[in-house]
């Protein structure tokens, strides 16, 4: 079996079942590391940081096919946690946009997943071209 296909089996499959899904472990995760660490820890954060230690573990043991295996799982969770945060972005703003209809067109800023907030109701100005 490759190496993806071995990874795929693991995220989809055992692991998947015995963490549940790749956000809420992440997100679980993110908020131990943020206590711990005393900053802010997001789960996308969490992935990239489990990446890093297989990344470091195959620095001394090049040749360890598991660390290999599970970087490229972790990877597909990394998308996982993308893909959900944006989902749930898309049913924020869908909610927002409904409720704002509903009160006469008032807008609240929506946080993204990557902290920034940005209204959804106001189309944003055209940019000067003359702005450096």
């Amino acid at each position: 079996m490759s190496i993806l296909d071995e990874a795929k089996a693991l995220v989809y499959g055992d692991r998947n079942d015995s963490y549940g899904h790749p956000f809420d472990d992440f997100s679980r995760t993110a908020k131990l590391w943020s206590v711990i660490l005393g900053t802010e820890v997001k789960p996308e954060q969490v992935a990239l940081c489990m990446i890093a230690v297989k990344i470091s573990r195959l620095c001394q043991s090049p040749a360890h096919r598991d660390s290999v295996i599970d970087a490229a799982g972790y990877a597909a969770t990394y998308q996982m946690v993308i893909d959900r945060a944006n989902h749930d972005l898309r049913k924020a703003v869908d909610a927002e946009v409904s409720e704002a209809g509903r009160s006469g067109g008032q807008s609240r800023p929506v946080r993204t997943p990557t902290g920034v907030q940005k209204s959804h109701l106001h189309k944003s100005r055209p940019r000067s071209k003359n702005r450096a």
